[in-house]
């Protein structure tokens, strides 16, 4: 066991220093970070919490940096109750749907601006795992990045250590990392939770359509292009929103396989637009492009890799056997 410990913890330290390359590349070399992260790093994400989101959420370097202050000995125990949790939650959500569309007003082409919000992340960590008890402050908390791991992930691969936690103190009513689908779907934080879950699973496919249908602003930007990188995905959501409450109430679709149904639109819409992106075949070009690969792979090609990809997240969400594991083992 304590083998396996030190494994996760070097991968964590390598995963970390990564991190901070990564922040000194965007800082020095601009327009490579801005690759690596954002045309590399974060296509692979939604896939990563799918398949093997507690293997994720061992080694993510925003986890080991919450975890630091409980290292160093300078972390509380402060236990918030469910009503406090929930408003934390909350919170995460109304981030996630806030830095999203600024990525088209200005992260995906200003290096300069991603690098201090990776580093205003990396200090709201540090801050969530001082001031709280466990993985309440950030982990389970206000980590944007964990409302996706929550959608994306009730199906996990396999269950693996947690190398965070030696013991479970009970931080949260609801563990991401320790419970599975059945336990995280009870409500503890009465109606504001329940409001929080429901316009992310109910509301996510069409934000991310709204937001594959914005244009990167690289000019000027003025109240017409914040309208637009806002507008448009918020409408997605509010039209998302208004098909699942028809399919649920009208035509009696149970909300777990609507979970399953929604959660498999939002991961299908994403690669579907962001697959061609990556070679220079995107909705507006140059935009999210990794490679210009359009003079040695030809459309139909790239289009065989959109099918496939579908097909395999219907396997995945519709007709994979629907586990009952936990991201991670409950400690002792």
């Amino acid at each position: 066991m304590m083998r396996k410990v030190r494994n996760w913890q070097l991968v964590q330290i390598a995963t970390y220093l990564c991190s901070v390359l990564l922040i000194l590349v965007l800082l020095v070399k601009g327009e490579l970070g801005l690759h690596l992260f954002w045309d590399l790093l974060i296509p692979l994400a939604p896939a990563i919490f799918v398949l093997i989101p507690g293997v994720w959420r061992n080694i993510c370097p925003l986890s080991v940096q919450a975890q630091l202050p409980k290292l160093l000995g300078f972390a509380t125990r402060v236990r918030f109750g469910s009503r406090v949790q929930a408003y934390i939650q909350m919170a995460s959500l109304c981030l996630l749907l806030f830095f999203i569309p600024l990525r088209h007003l200005s992260l995906n082409h200003d290096a300069v601006v991603t690098a201090f919000v990776l580093l205003g992340f990396a200090l709201m960590a540090y801050l969530g795992g001082s001031l709280s008890l466990g993985k309440s402050g950030w982990c389970n908390g206000l980590c944007p990045v964990q409302q996706g791991e929550k959608y994306y992930g009730h199906n996990p691969l396999l269950e693996v250590e947690n190398a965070h936690c030696n013991a479970c103190n009970f931080c949260v009513k609801k563990c991401n990392d320790s419970d599975n689908i059945v336990e995280l779907s009870k409500k503890v934080g009465g109606k504001l939770e329940t409001w929080s879950e429901f316009i992310l699973v109910a509301g996510f496919p069409g934000f991310v359509l709204g937001w594959f249908l914005v244009p990167d602003f690289h000019l000027s930007i003025g109240f017409s292009e914040v309208l637009r990188a806002y507008g448009i995905p918020f409408l997605g959501l509010i039209a998302s929103v208004g098909i699942y409450t028809y399919s649920n109430k009208v035509l009696n679709i149970s909300k777990m396989k609507l979970r399953n149904l929604f959660a498999l639109c939002a991961l299908s819409i994403y690669y579907w637009f962001r697959i061609p992106a990556l070679v220079g075949y995107g909705l507006f070009p140059g935009d999210g492009m990794l490679f210009d690969c359009t003079a040695y792979i030809s459309y139909q090609q790239v289009l065989l890799a959109q099918v496939m990809v579908t097909l395999f997240w219907i396997y995945h969400f519709l007709f994979k056997n629907v586990s009952t594991r936990s991201w991670s083992l409950r400690p002792a």
